[in-house]
């Protein structure tokens, strides 16, 4: 079982989370995964040529930009679901935990 299919697991058992605000999540959610994913490929390439005449020149490649776009956005995406659910959790909840953690493996 994935990561996302877990975290859909409890979003859908957690009685606290309004209907609206659930599909709101479980569709962040799907984003902030399919952003993880492009990151894990993108990480296989490389980001910067450097100059074999010189080693200290070194020209960023468009696949530096495209991961710091795509991991600016994963991180807003991250931000929006834990706001989201900040109104609506009393204490920290599973859910919540669970969330905190999936945002740690970046």
């Amino acid at each position: 079982m994935s990561r996302f299919e877990k975290l859909k697991e409890l979003i859908e058992k957690d009685g606290n989370i309004n209907e609206c605000n659930r599909e709101i999540i479980l569709s962040l959610l799907s984003d902030f995964e399919f952003l993880e994913e492009q990151i894990n490929k993108l990480r296989e390439y490389p980001r910067y040529i450097i100059n074999p005449k010189n080693t200290t020149q070194q020209k960023k490649l468009p696949v530096h930009e495209m991961l710091k776009d795509y991991q600016a956005q994963k991180n807003d995406i991250a931000t929006k679901i834990l706001r989201t659910l900040a109104g609506e959790a009393d204490g920290e909840s599973e859910l919540l935990k669970a969330l905190k953690e999936f945002n740690k493996n970046d």
